[in-house]
């Protein structure tokens, strides 16, 4: 499962708990919903792209593979609670337009082949087809997306494209763009297939058995011309016909490389991308041999499955059938390709799930201190009921007098005073920050403009502010979050300093003292820990306007999200949570509320028997019993969202 999806596996499972308000939910699915990793299958005809997507994402055959060619329009594969696909038709204009270029009789040779491919679609078509052009998308059950995207389906070449939404724990966060490539008669479908790309920040470029050739090389230059990222992977899928002896896989790899590495290039910018792409290999069919389970297997695939057995002796030597399949997806090394995507979403795209993942994060730390405090005020007040009656009442003799005595030290409290000054010396730290960043980040040498006719340059630079604003937002998410713990630094100090000043000179007694604090404390916890912290991603997809250079224009672009005005805007800024926080401490009618509140649970523990306190005991150990368990599972999803933290530095 990719990183991206356990995420939001775990916020999904979170949801319904008490404790975290629906706003929190409604921003962070903001923050997940305009972040969804778009990952584009690009490859020839009969790469087996389908049959890898089945395998990387499914482990199932829900895109369909056969030996033609399956994938006949641009497909996006997401997550959805029901399961269906939707289905957008082509119009008049696009079948009046396959007809124009079908009647050329030139002598072109470019426009000969495309004259050729727009007759084979438009025999291809149902005799009936006119009933679904110019007709509204329509949704289809899942059962039926044969009829669409397989090359011999009874609606063949009819969809511009299909939209197939699955409730596969896989595809959250995630979007899959299989796409049909480039050589379409039909413009419309050309054009939506191009922007498809756009999105892209994954691409993973499937070759067959036949390694790289002049093929690759064209559709290469053709597609990454669209596709909005940086970097590529290569797959050399069904390695299973190149070489029978399955230790020998990794040479066949290593020939493919030396082979695309001796190819000539052009095309500068897929020269870059080539240089700087990664490899691997994989047997997608394998692969579902071994994911599938057996006796769901299709007879083609069962058929597959023999021929594995049959030339790979290392699948041979199991009795047990599980076994064996697990056998069959180790040795097809589709592990490498999930890791690759993985890899790519973590270096290309960290804001995919840095985000969201350490506003998660912070916001469960945050409840584990909130429970800590309430487990701790259980506790006092356990010491509280066992204080005797002469010692409550000694307590009560002198009590307005402390009370006094306590607002009058309130009173004197630099608590707020220490707070403003922290939250400014906060703000200067995020303004030092940009400062520092902005000097070393924007040079022409790192943002150069593109030569004329080249879009590649722009999107490199495009994708490098990216990773960098992506930096640049973790680094102000670590000050806010250092912010939120010496906020509640500076309210335990000052509860602290106020009962030990009141304790030299009171006769309460400790174990009420000791409930005084605890209760103070848990209110200023509450209050700090529900500061919640999210650090918006300034993540573009296109150049900023503007008739500077690059480099400036990218650099204007980021001044603007951390300008003076908007880290001093107590309303909507980064730091408005805080500045409101601050202001609804009231220190002073706190702590009178608290004092007010010891006086009565000091009052009925003195009216209550033996047998009522130790019922009551009974009642707060029950509770507390429960938080600590409230607390385990808190703790477990913090360490899972470090292992995902992990596991994507790595």
């Amino acid at each position: 499962m990719i990183e991206r999806a356990k995420i939001q596996s775990i916020i999904d499972n979170l949801r319904g708990f008490s404790r975290i308000e629906n706003s929190f939910y409604e921003e962070l699915d903001k923050s997940f919903d305009s972040q969804t990793l778009n990952i584009g299958v690009v490859g020839k005809m009969k790469a087996g792209k389908s049959s890898l997507v089945n395998a990387v994402i499914f482990g199932d055959e829900i895109l369909p593979t056969s030996t033609a060619p399956s994938t006949v329009t641009l497909t996006e594969i997401s997550y959805g609670e029901e399961e269906n696909a939707i289905v957008e038709f082509m119009t008049m204009q696009d079948i009046e337009e396959l007809k124009e270029k079908a009647q050329y009789d030139g002598d072109k040779k470019e426009l000969i082949e495309k004259a050729k491919t727009a007759a084979d679609v438009l025999k291809s078509f149902p005799e009936d087809y006119e009933n679904y052009i110019n007709k509204p998308a329509t949704t289809i059950d899942l059962y039926e997306l044969k009829k669409y995207v397989d090359s011999e389906g009874e609606y063949s070449g009819l969809a511009k494209s299909v939209k197939i939404s699955l409730c596969n724990e896989n595809l959250k966060g995630v979007r899959i763009i299989d796409t049909p490539g480039f050589n379409d008669p039909i413009t419309s479908r050309g054009e939506t297939t191009k922007k498809a790309l756009q999105k892209c920040h994954v691409l993973l470029f499937v070759h067959n058995n036949d390694g790289y050739d002049s093929d690759d090389l064209a559709l290469l230059t053709e597609q990454i011309e669209y596709a909005g990222i940086s970097e590529i992977v290569d797959i050399l899928n069904k390695v299973d016909l190149i070489e029978d002896n399955i230790n020998k896989w990794p040479e066949a790899l290593s020939f493919f490389v030396k082979n695309r590495n001796e190819m000539k290039l052009e095309n500068e910018n897929a020269k870059q991308l080539l240089k700087n792409s990664h490899s691997t290999y994989v047997s997608s069919l394998m692969a579902l041999c071994g994911l599938i389970p057996y006796d769901k297997l299709s007879d083609d695939m069962k058929y597959q499955y023999g021929y594995f057995e049959e030339d790979f002796e290392e699948l041979c030597d199991y009795t047990d059938k599980s076994e064996q399949q697990k056998s069959f997806v180790k040795f097809s090394n589709v592990c490498s390709v999930i890791a690759e995507i993985n890899r790519l979403a973590k270096d290309g795209s960290k804001y995919l799930v840095n985000g969201p993942l350490m506003t998660l994060r912070g916001k469960l730390t945050s409840l584990e201190k909130v429970i800590d405090s309430e487990i701790d005020e259980q506790n006092t007040r356990i010491k509280s009921l066992n204080v005797t009656i002469e010692s409550s009442k000694k307590t009560l003799d002198g009590f307005q007098d402390f009370i006094q005595s306590v607002l009058k030290r309130v009173q004197q409290s630099m608590l707020e005073t220490d707070l403003a000054k922290l939250l400014n010396s906060k703000i200067n730290e995020v303004l030092s920050l940009r400062a520092t960043d902005v000097s070393h980040e924007f040079t022409e040498e790192k943002y150069p403009d593109p030569s004329f006719g080249s879009s590649g340059v722009t999107k490199a630079n495009i994708a490098n502010f990216n990773t960098f604003s992506t930096g640049v937002e973790s680094s102000v998410r670590d000050i806010l979050e250092n912010m939120r713990d010496l906020c509640l630094a500076a309210c335990k100090k000052e509860i602290k300093s106020l009962v030990s000043d009141l304790s030299q000179n009171s006769n309460i007694n400790k174990e009420y003292m000791d409930e005084l604090e605890t209760s103070m404390m848990k209110h200023f916890t509450i209050i700090i820990n529900d500061i919640t912290i999210i650090v918006p991603s300034h993540q573009i997809s296109e150049m900023p306007a503007g008739n500077q250079k690059q480099w400036d224009k990218l650099r204007t672009k980021f001044l603007n999200y951390y300008d003076d005005q908007s880290l001093h805007d107590f309303d909507k800024g980064l730091f408005a949570p805080f500045k409101q926080g601050i202001d609804s401490l009231d220190y002073n009618p706190i702590a009178r509320r608290k004092l007010e509140e010891l006086n009565l649970n000091i009052t009925n523990s003195m009216n209550k028997t033996p047998t009522e306190k130790e019922t009551e005991k009974k009642t707060i150990m029950a509770n507390i019993n429960v938080l600590q368990k409230e607390k385990g599972v808190i703790v477990n999803y913090i360490a899972m969202i470090d292992e995902i933290k992990n596991n994507i530095n790595q």
